[in-house]
């Protein structure tokens, strides 16, 4: 059964006087480690369950603060949100993805460390 949740955001076309959903959209900026990446793993999955592709834009490297609002320490993704989309996109006959990007408060190091990952430059430049 799919979710009755949506996505932030369909890219459609128009074809022969029927909308067809291409892309689903999703954004956020809090950290993809607690309930709200579950929560947009589930409609991840059920878009690709319905033949949607799913982007799910995630800021990474951003900090946790103490008490006295100093930084404590960096914060990352849970692994397993990011592997539960390349499970679901090598089973299913369509794709769900995160596409990262760095969060404002990353340190340099971090961005020289995980600057392989960060996604939001390639997706921009992609051309249907």
């Amino acid at each position: 059964m799919l979710l009755r949740e949506s996505a932030d955001a369909y890219i459609t076309e128009i074809i022969n006087n029927t909308e067809q959903i291409l892309l689903a959209l999703e954004y956020c900026s809090a950290l993809p480690a607690g309930n709200n990446a579950w929560q947009r793993n589930g409609r991840a999955y059920s878009s690709v369950l319905a033949g949607v592709p799913y982007l799910y834009f995630a800021e990474i490297g951003g900090v946790e603060l103490d008490t006295n609002r100093n930084v404590k320490a960096a914060r990352f993704p849970n692994p397993v949100v990011p592997f539960s989309y390349i499970a679901a996109t090598k089973r299913m006959n369509g794709f769900c993805i995160p596409v990262y990007q760095s969060h404002t408060t990353i340190t340099e190091k971090l961005i020289e460390k995980y600057s392989p990952v960060f996604g939001l430059i390639a997706f921009s430049e992609i051309k249907g």
